[in-house]
């Protein structure tokens, strides 16, 4: 019974390291926010509003993407995966922590990093993916 336990453990752990996978089929923005402890948010005192303006302007770019046709997802850890074109990477979130990864099949990644205004995020996207979102 106590190594049943332990396997389900040491599986569970594993299966919580594995990063998330994302499947590209059209225009994505991957919006990334990775979690923070409560020592970083004790260290960092910005961290706070950081994420309340990261979900703010989140929240007010989710139609016009939807709109024109862009999918938008959210990433809330240190890496995740993409699979596009046949292809699997894994995308390591850097010091800066938040930005956004922008990709469609047949078109190399953009990354932004740090939290973007709605209208900033739109005008990259509208540039990067070549439509026009209003």
């Amino acid at each position: 019974m106590l190594a049943a336990s332990v396997m389900i453990a040491v599986s569970t752990t594993a299966l919580a390291k594995q990063p998330e996978t994302f499947k590209v089929t059209g225009p994505t923005i991957i919006a990334f926010f990775p979690r923070v402890s409560q020592a970083e948010i004790n260290r960092e005192g910005g961290v706070i509003e950081a994420s309340d303006d990261f979900q703010f302007y989140l929240s007010t770019v989710k139609q016009p993407l939807k709109a024109a046709q862009i999918s938008l997802r959210e990433s809330y850890s240190h890496a995740f995966q993409v699979f596009v074109d046949g292809r699997l990477s894994t995308f390591k979130v850097g010091k800066e922590g938040v930005g956004y990864y922008l990709v469609a099949p047949g078109k190399r990644p953009r990354i932004e990093k740090g939290v973007m205004t709605d209208v900033d995020l739109l005008e990259i996207a509208s540039k990067y993916f070549g439509k026009p979102i209003r």
